[in-house]
């Protein structure tokens, strides 16, 4: 039968190269034919490795995951997947027709017998086995995006975008259930410690919201490696594993917040005074007694992002998003009950916090263990062991020094406010309440670029998931900046009682604003980052912030001049520098193409920078 097209030529190139090997003259011609026939039609899928031409075959694990990487990026890429060559639920089986093509043009050059059974060999296996964590860990990928055939092919039949964005829209709640608990949580303690408390115990939030938002990103890291692993398991049907890794996880996070409540019952007193150094006693008091009562929750607060990481991991969105709505509304009517109606003041709000944390426990367990969508065994923190620790713990470490590094900024801004007057620090809580709402609103952006990069196989594919990211985060943070504005300077009245602080709030709204901007912005470029294994990049872009903030707080220092419109200089200082370094490393990653749509660029162009890290990958 003739055949026709690229794989005909492909086909004519190995017997070529195979007769002219064998008669001991020409091979080198017929490879470098054969490649060049190979590159022609490389628009199918296959698990190859294509750089320049060539073909490497990758060394199959036989779905055993080795957590002995060779550097610590390289378990950073087991998390974000940003190196994988295959998506979970790729709409052209591995072992079809584009893996027999890719076979039959790698043995047209293999050069003896025993290479040419090896590479059947090699690609009968990777048909035939599950998808592990080495070929793809985006952040949920029991959610796993389809990747899509390149922008030219999206646009040429007007289908492959809106795909795209349906797919966006549909994971969105999934990355945002979670994480907005908190920041609703935080803004409806200030709104009602504003409108029924005095200044001063609203200002009593601010070293709290410090010592707790740095306990909280701390864990981040956890809870990616958890959902991480646990989605792989899932994926496998691997239910005992999954348990494993999940009850592991679990202990880990009750022991650490065991661990953290006493330390702060024990010493976050003396913190709290040493934050506060330049406060007066009507703001330290409250502040202590705030810390007291919120720090019992802290074993539910990390015990509930584990099962928000084992619920999501098996792919299971609306029972988040409904804990989430509960958890909320449950702590909105305790903070107006304790707060609006007994006159409790800051405790009241703490009391709330904790018990809406532990109603929110028992109804994650209750999601995760007792309705199950499958036969799952309860996650309890006994069946944890040590080798799943040292597991988890590999995959972090890259990426929680980029967590802590941006812990870090937070906290040189925080100190710097925390050394305002009364009145402005009050101003200052509840500025930034509307402002952590507002940031949280716009971080799907750079959770979405995590998970759909690594998606995506072609170098155009990752541009246009990084380009319609780039256009979302700047039109979501210009909504977002606008009722950020809008809020502080026509309806300073929901916020605070006190008249004296709506003039320092209108004071602020133009910063704030511009703070919202500059952090859309980066998004799309950090996580486009980030869905390319950049984890180095991440960790960068916070260590160049940290030194422009200690720069700027010590002209603070030295000029004497603390204020509340220096403050807020000094967090648009931090989203600056975030935006410009995030963008800056992407183009020097990937290119000044990037910057573009690139409307012409071939669909099926690979992206070598991907390839060149896949072929180490393979050979290490």
């Amino acid at each position: 039968m003739r055949l026709g097209g690229a794989e005909g030529e492909t086909r004519g190139a190995g017997r070529r190269g195979r007769r002219q090997s064998s008669s001991g003259g020409g091979s080198a011609a017929a490879c470098r034919l054969a490649r060049r026939m190979l590159c022609r039609s490389a628009a199918y899928d296959h698990p190859c490795s294509l750089h320049r031409g060539t073909v490497k075959k990758r060394r199959p694990t036989h779905g055993v995951h080795h957590s002995r990487g060779s550097s610590t990026s390289s378990r950073y890429r087991t998390v974000t997947g940003a190196w994988s060559a295959r998506v979970t639920g790729h709409s052209k089986p591995v072992g079809g027709l584009g893996a027999r093509r890719a076979s039959r043009s790698v043995v047209a050059w293999s050069g003896s017998e025993r290479e040419q059974q090896e590479t059947h060999q090699e690609r009968a296996v990777m048909a035939e086995r599950p998808a592990q964590v080495g070929d793809v860990e985006e952040a949920a990928p029991m959610l796993s995006p389809q990747p899509t055939a390149g922008v030219e092919g999206a646009r040429a039949d007007g289908k492959e975008a809106p795909a795209l964005w349906r797919r966006m829209l549909w994971y969105t709640p999934s990355v945002m259930a979670g994480p907005m608990i908190d920041p609703l949580v935080a803004m409806t303690e200030s709104q009602l410690l504003g409108l029924h408390a005095s200044s001063a115990e609203l200002a009593a939030l601010v070293p709290n919201g410090l010592i707790f938002t740095f306990l909280l990103y701390a864990f981040q890291g956890l809870q990616m490696t958890t959902l991480a692993h646990t989605s792989r398991h899932h994926r496998r049907s691997e239910l005992a594993d999954a348990d494993a890794v999940l009850s592991t996880a679990l202990a880990v996070a009750l022991a650490a917040g065991t661990v953290f409540t006493l330390l702060l019952l024990l010493i976050g007193p003396g913190l709290v005074t040493l934050i506060l150094s330049s406060a007066s006693e009507a703001v330290v008091a409250p502040a202590i007694a705030y810390l007291r009562v919120k720090a019992l929750a802290l074993p539910a607060i990390f015990g509930n992002m584990v099962f928000i990481a084992g619920l999501i991991g098996q792919g299971r969105v609306p029972q988040v998003v409904i804990c989430a709505v509960l958890g909320v509304a449950l702590h909105r009517a305790l903070a107006v009950h304790f707060v609006g109606g007994l006159g409790l003041g800051v405790q009241g709000a703490a009391g709330a916090t904790a018990a809406c944390q532990w109603g929110l426990t028992v109804l994650l367990w209750t999601a995760l263990a007792v309705l199950p969508r499958r036969s799952f065994a309860c996650p309890v923190p006994w069946r944890g062991s040590l080798a799943r620790v040292r597991e988890l713990a590999g995959s972090v470490s890259l990426l929680g020094t980029g967590y802590l590094l941006k812990n870090c900024c937070y906290l040189i801004c925080q100190t710097t406010a925390a050394a305002l007057p009364t009145a402005q620090l009050a101003a200052h809580q509840a500025a930034y309440s509307v402002w952590n709402l507002a940031a949280f609103v716009d971080a799907p952006v750079e959770k979405l670029g995590v998970t759909f990069v690594p998606a995506e196989t072609t170098a155009a594919g990752q541009r246009h998931v990084a380009w319609l990211l780039g256009v979302a985060g700047v039109a979501l943070s210009v909504c977002t900046a606008a009722a950020c504005a809008g809020m502080l300077v026509l309806l300073p009245g929901q916020l605070t009682s006190d008249v004296r602080l709506h003039s320092l709030l209108a004071n602020v709204a133009p910063l704030v604003a511009l703070t919202i901007l500059a952090n859309g912005g980066e998004l799309a470029a950090s996580g486009t980052l980030m869905g390319r294994g950049a984890a180095a990049h991440f960790m960068c872009i916070h260590a160049w912030t940290v030194g422009a903030l200690l720069v700027g707080r010590l002209v603070l220092a030295v000029r004497g001049e603390l204020s509340l419109v220096a403050v807020w200089g000094l967090f648009l200082v931090f989203f600056l520098s975030r935006c410009f370094h995030a963008n800056r490393l992407l183009v020097a990653h990937a290119g000044w193409h990037w910057l573009g749509h690139r409307r012409g660029k071939p669909a099926a162009e690979v992206d070598e920078r991907t390839q060149q890290a896949s072929q180490l990958r393979s050979d290490s």
